[in-house]
């Protein structure tokens, strides 16, 4: 079963998921991709994460 980790393109969040899929699990990560940090750290936080088979991404 997945394991659903919210503010997955934050910098807390995006350890998590990297943490998680180290381990082995699958990882749905959420993020509401606001303007109040930096978009472009975001949106590269989640190209690291994209690779990952087990991890899937929902706006």
């Amino acid at each position: 079963m997945p394991i659903l980790v919210t503010g997955a393109a934050g910098f807390i969040g995006s350890h998590v998921c990297h943490h998680l899929l180290s381990r082995g699990e699958a990882v749905v990560g959420i993020d509401n991709m606001n303007d109040y940090y930096d978009l472009a750290l975001k949106k590269g936080r989640l190209a690291r994460l994209q690779p990952h088979k087990d991890f899937s991404f929902h706006q």
